[in-house]
């Protein structure tokens, strides 16, 4: 298994149910194969508890790193609250997935022209989406995202990079994005996804 201790002190992104929310946690300590999370004081709204399992995901310039873990507890302290979890896969390691800022988003697509989707997430250079439809590794798929409802539709080819099958029987697939259907999708693509990036970049500051 990879040696987590080099990510002390980077954050850790965290999926949970209902509706895949998405929490930000900073990695504190590492100790016995556990990790210790430092959370926000408002953590108590996520409605997690222990034994839940969570998806993980941890980001290096040119590498992204995925496992499930479940929570073992928590530590509370005078300053801070820690999140206690423990990884319960095997960690998935992915190279020149992306370069770029990847931000998590629910919308509606369809692949290869009436197989309905779910988009998890969206960067420059590809998304992350949920579907019951088998990809595999290497597979070009054609992909029509409904960006706003029934106006605005963008569509391109990507191949997948990256497959991961839930217990419910639904598969993600990190899809890269080769071609789009014409200079003026791709320009429309583009700004959807700075105008991602500058709302993100707001919330932080």
């Amino acid at each position: 298994m990879l040696n987590l201790n080099g990510f002390i002190n980077q954050f850790l992104i965290m999926e949970y149910t209902p509706n895949s929310s998405v929490l930000y946690c900073l990695i504190s300590k590492i100790e016995d194969d556990k990790l210790y999370l430092s959370v926000a004081r408002d953590f108590e709204k996520t409605g997690l508890l222990e034994d839940d399992v969570v998806k993980c995901r941890l980001l290096e310039e040119q590498t992204e790193y995925y496992f499930d873990a479940k929570i073992n507890g928590v530590e509370l302290k005078p300053e801070s609250l820690n999140l206690i979890i423990k990884p319960i896969s095997e960690i998935e390691q992915f190279f020149n997935v992306r370069a770029d800022m990847r931000i998590s988003l629910r919308f509606v697509a369809f692949t290869d022209e009436n197989n309905l989707a779910s988009i998890i997430n969206v960067s420059k250079s590809g998304i992350l989406l949920s579907s019951k439809i088998s990809y595999a590794k290497g597979d070009i798929v054609k992909v029509k995202l409904l960006i706003s409802y029934p106006s605005t539709i963008c569509n391109f080819i990507g191949e997948v990079t990256r497959v991961h099958e839930n217990e419910d029987g639904k598969k993600e697939y990190g899809i890269k994005i080769t071609q789009f259907r014409s200079n003026e999708e791709a320009k429309k693509y583009t700004k959807f996804i700075n105008e991602l990036v500058r709302a993100f970049e707001q919330t932080k500051e």
